[in-house]
This record gives structure tokens, C-alpha cells and sequence, in this order.
């Protein structure tokens, strides 16, 4: 298994939360095609599964940003070299007006479904008392990753996203 991560000094209420969570879900956090996911075991054949997670406080102005692979022993060079070409070419190049366009509606069907499931439900208003929020919350994060531009996602990208301050470590029978 190879992690990597690194703290951002942002929060789940920051202004640039919504395109970093975007950013995040491009990467490897949403979905199957994701370009972590797309390079590491469709293109390469080197990992069983990869993503990348974001964590965004709700009470701490530090969040986390995390990816992961998990691997055959033997390719662990291969893989870390795969991951920082494919974060740094991330950062360089950012995403696509399709790819945001296809992420965005992926992520809002999934909120919608979300919703309809009692216990996701019942879980999130839980949690939402702690906190202090509401359901409305919900609905205003939702407009605004789906008011989202690519300019904006890329400039985000750019400006929290650094591989000189990603942490990575491998564990496994080497």
C-alpha cells in the first residue's frame, strides 16, 4: 500500500472548499475513471485500487488531503513514479471542462441518492447537530460546486495542491 498526504490550511467552509473538493473528487475521489485510477490500473496494470480523499474540517481550518494505491510488491518504484507524474501533470494542466461537467453532475446525482436513504440521512443530520448546521448547508455547497468554473478548479488546483509538501509512505512485504 503506498499513502500519500498533506494538510491544506482550509476548512469545509472556506470559499475555495467547493473547487478543491471538486479538484479532489477529478482526481481519484468520485469515481471510477478517475485520473489516478485511469493511469494506475487501466493504462499501467500496476494497482488493484487507487483514489484520493479529501478531508474537509468542519470545526479545525486544516484539512487533509490524501491519496492511496494499493499494489503488488514488486511494482513499488513503478507506482510511485506513476502517482507523482500524474499529481504533478494534475497540477500543471488541471482539468478539463468535460471532466468538471461530468464530476459535477456524478457528485450531485450521488447527493441527490444520498438523501433518499434513511440511515445516510439520519447519520448526516446527527452529525450536523454537533456542528451546528442544517440541511441547508447542504443545499448551498450544492449550488455552489455546481455553479462551478474550470478557471476556478484550476486556479485552486495551483494554488493548495504541492507534491514538495506531499508525505508518502509505503507499507508492505518488501
Amino acid at each position: 500500500m503506498l499513502l500519500g498526504g498533506m494538510k491544506l490550511p482550509v476548512n469545509d467552509t472556506h470559499e475555495e472548499y467547493p473547487a478543491l473538493f471538486m479538484a479532489n473528487y477529478i482526481f481519484g475521489g468520485g469515481f471510477l475513471n478517475s485520473r489516478l485510477a485511469e493511469r494506475l490500473r487501466q493504462e499501467e496494470g500496476l494497482s488493484y485500487g487507487s483514489g484520493s480523499i479529501l478531508y474537509g474540517n468542519s470545526l479545525d481550518s486544516v484539512s487533509h488531503f490524501r491519496l492511496y494505491a494499493m499494489f503488488n510488491p514488486e511494482n513499488l518504484e513503478k507506482v510511485k513514479v506513476a502517482c507523482n507524474e500524474e499529481l504533478d501533470r494534475f497540477i500543471k494542466n488541471g482539468v478539463t471542462e468535460s471532466e468538471l461537467k461530468d464530476a459535477v453532475n456524478g457528485y450531485l446525482q450521488s447527493r441527490m441518492l444520498s438523501r433518499s436513504q434513511d440511515n445516510e440521512l439520519s447519520s448526516k443530520m446527527s452529525s450536523y447537530m454537533q456542528i451546528e448546521r442544517n440541511i441547508i448547508w447542504d443545499a448551498d455547497f450544492e449550488a455552489k460546486v455546481a455553479a462551478l468554473k474550470v478557471n476556478q478548479v484550476n486556479d485552486t488546483i495551483a494554488k493548495w495542491i504541492n507534491t514538495e509538501t506531499l508525505v508518502t509512505v509505503a507499507a508492505g512485504d518488501f
